[in-house]
């Protein structure tokens, strides 16, 4: 009797406490390990996991110290990536310098899209200046109320009225003209003059993206050539799978610095509002 193996139903109830009092020890070794991590340093263990018993099984024993291992070498490397303290920083450059060095990386990395949004400088308070001179004084007069916006209003119409007139071609006018005529109400079509607001403001927006087109298609023309020619050559040596676009680019690059050509594009802008002034 004394040989006798305990019932199957006990044997699962030994297995189960056993389990219990590995995953109890397991969950208490894992708490010690994080309140490690976060300390910073080592911390004692805990009097109740020394006097806890052993696992049940070696089974349980490996599975144990491979976890406590696990999150031990994961700790180290939390503490190898984070960054230096004493390191210097690193050198930081404005938008500008981020846009071109992004639309330069995009096509070398193979990006499908090599839209490079680099700004030219903007140009804009030099030319809007004439503008807003004349509402200038009206503005420093004062206290702001409604009387002195809307003489500020007076001051600073006619100015602008006369920039978007300069800067418009007359068949815009005279199309948006014509068709502000067509949808206002008869009572006011006799009303509406080609100096009106409503019809040099679209007529400016339009002749500016007009202007805006063409610049696009001269800047554009230089860099489709080179394209071609590095196209024909990866053709002729039998690189077809290599992209033209990745190739060509330090070529446009080149093109674009040797010719100065930031410099000429603000240069033609600017000068080209100033030449009405």
């Amino acid at each position: 009797m004394e040989g006798k193996p305990p019932p199957a139903s006990v044997q699962a109830q030994l297995e189960a406490r056993a389990a219990g009092r590995a995953q109890r020890a397991a969950n208490r070794e894992l708490e010690r390990l994080r309140a490690e991590r976060a300390a910073g340093g080592p911390a004692a263990a805990p009097a109740a996991t020394a006097a806890e018993p052993p696992p049940a099984s070696p089974a349980a024993a490996d599975a144990l110290r491979a976890e406590a291992e696990a999150i031990a070498a994961g700790t180290a490397a939390q503490g190898a990536a984070e960054p230096d303290a004493q390191a210097p920083p690193a050198p930081r450059r404005g938008p500008l310098f981020a846009n071109v060095r992004n639309g330069s990386e995009e096509p070398g990395a193979g990006e499908p899209d090599a839209s490079g949004d680099a700004q030219a400088g903007d140009g804009g308070p030099v030319v809007v200046t004439p503008v807003g001179t004349p509402a200038a004084k009206p503005a420093a007069d004062g206290p702001m109320d409604a009387a002195r916006m809307l003489g500020i209003l007076d001051a600073g119409k006619e100015p602008l009225r006369g920039f978007l007139i300069n800067h418009s071609n007359d068949a815009e006018r005279a199309f948006f003209l014509r068709s502000a005529q067509r949808l206002m109400p008869a009572e006011r079509r006799d009303e509406l003059d080609v100096d009106d607001f409503i019809v040099v403001v679209p007529a400016f927006t339009v002749s500016e993206l007009a202007a805006a087109f063409q610049i696009g298609f001269l800047i554009f023309l230089p860099f489709l050539v080179i394209d071609l020619v590095v196209a024909n050559i990866l053709l002729a040596l039998g690189m077809m799978m290599l992209s033209p676009t990745t190739i060509s680019l330090p070529f446009k690059l080149l093109l674009f610095v040797l010719i100065d050509g930031w410099a000429k594009l603000v240069h033609g802008l600017v000068l080209t509002y100033g030449s009405a002034w």
